[in-house]
């Protein structure tokens, strides 16, 4: 259930997520998410 959670989480953001597994042991959870072009004011 956590890993659905933060990929429709990332979905609704417009971007993704990753699980793997390297060699090794350990798990890499990455979530890659869109940043928002910001104007001079500082405004999204």
């Amino acid at each position: 259930m956590g890993t659905l959670s933060l990929r429709e989480r990332a979905a609704e953001l417009g971007g993704r997520t990753t699980v793997t597994c390297p060699p090794g042991g350990g798990t890499v959870v990455t979530a890659e998410l869109p940043c928002a072009a910001t104007t001079e004011e500082g405004d999204a």
